[in-house]
């Protein structure tokens, strides 16, 4: 295993943890087991993952922008499978859901960070 596989388990170790707070309790009703195959909306959590780790964000305007969109596309991407795999009870997964699944990836990849000061900084 390489390095880059390492970084791609951490995220997604990470992402699944999101996954289930966004979701947790009355968030979102119905079957959930599926959310994580959705690989369209990891897919978009993740490039927003790498962009702040990579400190692209040049200031608050792009990074809500990347965010929103990140957020619709999650939205999207959960509510398109939705229909498939929960058609008996289908809900939304609201923008609510996607912002708590983007922030609490945030939190835990902020935490990855420990030791790592150079990382932190991309965070602000």
């Amino acid at each position: 295993m390489n390095y880059i596989d390492c970084d791609r388990l951490i995220f997604n170790y990470q992402y699944s943890g999101a996954l289930h707070d966004s979701t947790a309790q009355l968030a979102y009703k119905g079957k959930k087991i599926w959310m994580g195959q959705i690989v369209e909306a990891r897919e978009a959590v993740y490039e927003h993952m790498d962009r702040i780790l990579k400190g692209s964000f040049h200031d608050q305007t792009e990074y809500d922008v990347a965010f929103e969109r990140t957020a619709h596309i999650v939205c999207d991407e959960f509510n398109k499978a939705g229909l498939i795999y929960n058609p008996e009870h289908p809900d939304e997964y609201t923008f609510g859901n996607a912002q708590k699944l983007i922030n609490m990836t945030c939190k835990n990849m902020y935490a990855v960070t420990y030791g790592r000061p150079e990382l932190k900084e991309n965070f602000r």
